[in-house]
């Protein structure tokens, strides 16, 4: 059993290479297939996302390792799926948590952990903006998404397995490197940013330095940095 929360950060080692070539920022989720297909990692260095399919991953221990970096392929334009953050509305307009955290149990996507209980997966109908949509009658078809293949729907009962608290996680959003993060240095913030496990980044109206920007990687929130600035 695996939390999706626990991969995120790892650092991806190369055998061939012998070296750390990045780091986890997001994983790639199949929610029609109750399955993870790949992870993404940022490329330090390059400042570029890559896609790992799982496919190509020989463990997942204290680093995850892969046979050599052409395992990797591009991934700025994957869409990755990720549930966290995301609030769960029933069809009726009930809002039944936020996404913190999924189970996986053999890369099958086992239960989605809330602000307020543990609900299985096999029910999402719609996948759109901040909310997960699910119902207790029969899905609909999924609107097209052009990063990714288009996707068949079953029909599938809502499960709501068990009533579970759990600690609060930020919002996960793959970072995506569109300006160059050296024009970040000397803005200044609009609001507080906030990273893993709540952990204070920057507060507003401060000045982004290297060190901040270095901070917000680790975080995977430069996407906040930058349309959190000014």
């Amino acid at each position: 059993m695996e939390r999706l929360s626990n991969l995120i950060s790892k650092q991806v080692l190369s055998l061939d290479e012998g070296q750390c070539i990045g780091y986890v920022i997001n994983a790639c989720l199949d929610l029609e297939r109750n399955e993870l297909s790949g992870l993404l990692i940022c490329d330090e260095d390059a400042e570029l996302v890559k896609f790992l399919d799982l496919k190509n991953m020989l463990y997942n221990n204290d680093f995850i390792v892969i046979k050599s970096v052409d395992m990797l392929s591009f991934g700025e334009n994957i869409l990755s799926d990720n549930p966290i953050g995301k609030t769960i509305v029933s069809e009726k307009g009930v809002v039944l948590g936020v996404v913190k955290d999924v189970e996986i149990v053999n890369k099958k996507i086992s239960k989605l952990i809330t602000s307020n209980n543990e609900i299985s997966p096999k029910n999402i109908i719609n996948l759109q903006g901040n909310y997960l949509i699910f119902s207790e009658k029969n899905r609909k078809k999924r609107k097209e998404n052009y990063f990714s293949k288009i996707k068949k729907n079953n029909l599938q009962k809502v499960e709501i397995l068990e009533n579970k608290k759990i600690q609060d996680k930020s919002e996960i959003i793959p970072f995506k490197s569109t300006i160059s993060l050296q024009k970040l240095i000397g803005r200044l913030t609009t609001s507080d940013i906030y990273g893993f496990n709540n952990e204070l980044i920057i507060r507003k109206n401060q000045i982004i330095t290297d060190k901040i920007i270095k901070t917000a990687k680790k975080h995977n929130k430069i996407n906040y940095l930058m349309f959190n600035s000014k």
